[in-house]
């Protein structure tokens, strides 16, 4: 049962406080984000399709100016933060996101807090922006890790690591490539230079000394 700690307000009060509402409907066909709620001091008596739908006002992510984007539904079930205005005895709804269930944030963000934003999701994926070191960082659901600094990138699958290219794939570093593992398997056509690297004794053989068998 939803509680209702607003119980003792008016009609008239609800436009002065942020109030919850249950998400009952989030498919907006329009695409724009919307979602049906029921705030209990206000649709009593009112079929859920015969709900109002409330509009989104976000502020969690500061994306810079441009044609930029986030998108973030609450799930259908969900408590949402309302702000609700009135104009004529019409209510228009806004949601500005959802409520935590104990009001704090995930242990990755606190230790940065504010200087982050990002999202936990319900089923445990985790992305983190620290905005002062400039780091991202996404930790998947299945434990897979993908950490960006302004020194390297960092890749920690809890499976297989597939890179595919239609064209060339091209690995380049000015310091040196590293590959380790129990076996490096080449497959295709091996450059002689590789192949003499990687696995000496079924490397073809080099080219004959020309000058020296002249000399001789």
């Amino acid at each position: 049962m939803l509680l209702n700690p607003l119980e003792h307000l008016s009609e008239g009060d609800l436009n002065k406080a942020i109030v919850p509402g249950l998400v009952i409907t989030n498919n907006d066909p329009s695409g724009g984000q919307k979602i049906q709620v029921r705030v209990s001091i206000l649709h009593q008596g009112i079929a859920d399709i015969d709900l109002p739908y409330a509009r989104p006002i976000k502020s969690g992510m500061v994306l810079g100016s441009g044609p930029v984007c986030t998108i973030s539904v609450p799930p259908v079930g969900s408590i949402a933060a309302l702000y609700i205005t009135t104009e004529e005895d019409i209510y228009n709804i806004y949601y500005l996101g959802v409520f935590t269930l104990d009001g704090t944030l995930p242990s990755a963000f606190t230790s940065i807090f504010p200087n982050c934003y990002g999202y936990l999701d319900a089923n445990g994926s985790l992305f983190v922006v620290n905005t002062a070191t400039q780091t991202t960082t996404f930790t998947h659901c299945s434990g897979a890790i993908i950490s960006v600094t302004s020194s390297a990138i960092d890749v920690i699958s809890a499976g297989q690591v597939n890179v595919h290219a239609t064209g060339t794939a091209n690995i380049y570093g000015a310091g040196g490539v590293n590959i380790d593992g129990p076996t490096i398997n080449l497959n295709g056509g091996v450059n002689p230079a590789i192949a003499l690297a990687t696995n000496p004794q079924t490397a073809p053989p080099p080219p004959p000394n020309v000058s020296n068998l002249i000399n001789y």
